[in-house]
């Protein structure tokens, strides 16, 4: 699997497998593997998908009469108006550079107020940063209780200290981008 040195390695995970049997009403096998998979950002969806069909058919090559089909995934709904709406479920890995001014930022207002933190870039889970910036290159950061290491380990459980220290931070980083003042203040006085 293609590695980026920021976000690691890109990933594939067998989400299911079905295979259905010739019966009467069926005239061919068809044997399907539906798979989630994490791209990094120098891969392409063209590419994956060719390597994915080449590798299928590398598998049943004495069959010359396998036909293989990759597709990204999708869902057509036809409302009752008419109009066909389809959906694809995609998400872009993303990074963005450390330097950005709203890292600095929300950097120096957590140092400011003696709340830690440390940069580094999610690796095994997307967030809607694949659009924000990905996509519309809105500036985007992640900040919580927690790391992303956690994750579905059973130890997710976090304290109500951890909870209340991430909800203050996060309205100190807001606060900050919008030009308030995010120190010096009395709790009696916000």
């Amino acid at each position: 699997m293609p590695t980026d040195y920021s976000l690691g390695t890109s990933s594939l995970k067998i989400k299911d497998v079905r295979y259905l049997g010739a019966t009467s009403l069926e005239k061919q096998k068809e044997f399907r593997v539906v798979v989630d998979r994490m791209f990094v950002p120098e891969e392409n969806i063209e590419g994956v998908l060719k390597k994915a069909k080449t590798i299928a058919k590398n598998i049943y090559k004495a069959d010359s009469e396998i036909r293989v089909n990759t597709a990204l995934a999708r869902t057509s709904v036809k409302p009752m108006s008419g109009a066909q709406i389809v959906t694809e479920k995609k998400f872009k890995a993303w990074k963005m550079e450390s330097n950005e001014p709203l890292v600095l930022e929300s950097q120096e207002v957590l140092r400011d107020n003696h709340i830690n933190s440390s940069l580094g870039y999610w690796k095994k889970i997307v967030t809607e940063g694949s659009y924000t910036f990905g996509e519309y290159k809105i500036p985007t950061i992640g900040f919580g209780a927690g790391s992303e290491d956690i994750i579905g380990t059973g130890q997710e459980v976090l304290s109500l200290k951890d909870i209340e220290k991430a909800v203050l931070g996060q309205a100190l980083i807001v606060q900050r981008s919008i030009g308030m003042p995010a120190f010096g203040w009395r709790e009696d006085e916000i």
